[in-house]
């Protein structure tokens, strides 16, 4: 076809001796190779009918991560793999339990200079005390029991209670672990009842009594976490 439209445009500038134009030859050879250009096909189905061209794939979707409170509670937090206070915690004092202490000892500022190397020695007496410390340990140990009873019968419960009416199987479960909690309890009320008179034995300095009071209020808030639930999203 582009020779046959040289060839005419050609012929018509002969009689008038024009030249050729090359723009518009050229403009003209491009429409044609445009409407040359195959149009996209299109698929036919079995009955003969056309489709529209297939689209791009759509990516699939993430897969749905799951999540358990582990992965939301915040790293060295628990003890024993179910415990939330650290055991270490019971032992610390910062700023705000330095000055507490202070002041639980009413003593003034201005009649003893050093008296801040005077209360760290007397609280690094009470962390040093083997005594002191297996007894804080066995309490917290009790405290621990207590915890893991109450995590274990909310979890049976969980799994086999039903929420509407009691059940056989939840009385049954409540028959399980009451003599595992009063028996758990029995043993952290003993060891509580002991707590004042181990104090005492840190009551000529009052630094030291009073961080000792303090420790035995800990033992009585120990947190006591869920077990890990999954949770999806």
């Amino acid at each position: 076809m582009l020779p046959a439209l040289v060839l005419a445009a050609a012929l018509w500038c002969a009689p008038g001796g024009c030249s050729l134009e090359p723009r518009g030859i050229g403009l003209a050879a491009a429409q044609e190779a445009q409407d040359a250009k195959p149009a996209p096909q299109e698929k036919t189905t079995g009955d003969g009918a056309q489709t529209a061209p297939a689209a791009s794939a759509k990516p699939s979707d993430k897969p749905k991560k799951v999540i358990t409170n582990d992965d939301l509670k915040s790293s060295g937090s628990s003890y024993g793999g179910n415990f939330a206070t650290p055991f270490g915690q019971i032992n610390d004092c910062d700023s705000t339990c330095f000055d507490a202490v202070r002041s639980w000892t009413r003593a003034s500022g201005t009649e003893n200079q050093n008296w801040r190397r005077d209360e760290l020695e007397a609280i690094d007496r009470v962390r040093g005390d083997p005594e002191w410390q297996r007894y804080l340990r066995d309490i917290y140990e009790a405290q621990r029991k207590v915890c893991q009873v109450t995590n274990d019968r909310r979890d049976e419960l969980f799994k086999f209670a039903n929420p509407r009416n009691v059940t056989p199987e939840e009385i049954a479960i409540d028959e399980k672990y009451d003599p595992k909690m009063k028996a758990a309890q029995a043993e952290l009320e003993g060891l509580r009842t002991k707590l004042g008179a181990m104090q005492k034995k840190f009551f000529s300095n009052p630094y030291a009594y009073q961080f000792a009071i303090m420790q035995g209020m800990r033992t009585m808030t120990v947190n006591c976490p869920s077990t890990p639930r999954t949770i999806y999203y």
